[in-house]
């Protein structure tokens, strides 16, 4: 078994939403694609898979943003 250090990003910033339940935003020019959120949120990730084109990350937390508008 290998000996990998995983990398953890903090309060990464969901930009859009793709297919498949996946969300994706960016980091150090960096396409990063998860599963869960929606564009707002922010959350704690652990990159998972490393490809040329993007990254892959499994959320460990996610913090939902509220809404600053509001209701009338």
């Amino acid at each position: 078994m290998r000996n990998r250090k995983e990398k953890t990003i903090e309060r990464l910033s969901i930009t859009g939403v793709a297919l498949e339940a996946k969300c994706v935003s960016r980091h150090e020019n960096q396409v990063i694609i998860a599963k869960g959120g929606a564009p707002g949120d922010i959350a704690v990730v652990r990159i998972t898979r490393k490809k040329k084109p993007f990254l892959e990350a499994a959320p460990i937390h996610q913090y939902l943003t509220l809404l600053s508008i509001p209701y009338k």
